[in-house]
């Protein structure tokens, strides 16, 4: 997740200072994206 979050968005922060909170504010609008992409790779 916080590899994901990173490469997306570029935070300027240190991943180690997230908090579970920020991980999912960060994180969960990548999820309906994320799936579509794994879809489309298993459709090929």
């Amino acid at each position: 997740m916080i590899r994901q979050i990173y490469s997306d968005y570029h935070l300027p922060t240190n991943p180690m200072e997230l908090s579970l909170e920020e991980i999912h504010f960060w994180y969960d609008p990548l999820v309906p994206g994320l799936l579509r992409m794994q879809k489309q790779v298993k459709e090929k």
